[in-house]
């Protein structure tokens, strides 16, 4: 029987690793013993989740298992992967390190720039469930996940699962323009037949938002170049690596 393919996403410890090479390397862990916010599944109901740390240890160990590093769930997007080495996998008493040395292509230097710039804070992994220790108290379950069959991580996500703190402000002031982040992301998470005019009116009144700031700063000097295309090279600023994202998205959403 075919086992379901579970996506968590996290908030976690990812950060952009410079090197005097200029490759460009992110790493963030899957943390251990950390309990998730509550989640809902139409066999468990509402439910809590644990990663223990026996979770990935076979998954890892496994010789020739590819399990590759996306950017977002996206699968034609490769950031890493196991079976070359770009994606090394290191079980710590913390949790699991994921290290990444990412390729030469444009999505890769907007999800550097994107994690460099402290835009995006969080993960996710995709897996099947081996073995779990469930448990009830009254009316609430946890869940520990005791062994998975790990099949890919991805960075910039959003919406964590597990989080030591949960970001409650997501309307944020960006250069006195108000930016939605609350509903940018229900737009993101929406499939292509299910957008409407107005979550497309919107996306494009995002992206020209981050287009006039990119000017503006343009404008005063404070940047050499400009955005041009919808994939910007690497850069020092992160809102032109969104800018690049969101341009994409746009693009993809109207083929």
């Amino acid at each position: 029987m075919k086992r379901e393919l579970y996506n968590r996403n996290l908030k976690a410890n990812i950060r952009a690793i410079s090197s005097d090479d200029n490759t460009m390397k992110i790493e963030g862990i899957l943390p251990y013993n950390k309990i998730s916010e509550e989640l809902y599944d139409p066999e468990y109901g509402k439910f809590r989740e644990v990663i223990t740390p026996t979770a990935f240890k076979r998954t890892i160990s496994i010789p020739g298992n590819d399990i590759k590093a996306l950017y977002s769930h996206q699968r034609d997007k490769v950031l890493g992967r196991t079976t070359n080495n770009t994606l090394r996998l290191t079980d710590t008493p913390e949790g699991l390190v994921c290290s990444v040395v990412l390729p030469d292509t444009d999505y890769a230097r907007n999800t550097y720039s994107l994690i460099k710039g402290g835009y995006v804070d969080q993960m996710s992994f995709g897996f099947n469930i081996i073995d779990q220790d469930i448990k009830r108290e009254g009316n609430k379950q946890t869940n520990y996940l005791k062994e998975v069959a790990l099949d890919e991580i991805s960075f910039c996500v959003t919406d964590p699962a597990y989080s030591d703190t949960i970001a409650h402000t997501r309307n944020i002031k960006v250069m006195n323009k108000d930016f939605d982040f609350e509903k940018l992301e229900t737009i993101l998470r929406k499939e292509k037949e299910d957008l409407t005019k107005r979550d497309s009116a919107a996306l494009l009144g995002y992206i020209a938002m981050l287009q006039d700031l990119i000017d503006d700063d343009d404008a005063s000097g404070t940047t050499e170049g400009g955005p041009g295309d919808a994939t910007p090279e690497l850069t020092d600023k992160p809102e032109e690596a969104l800018l690049g994202f969101l341009q994409m998205v746009a693009k993809a959403f109207s083929k």
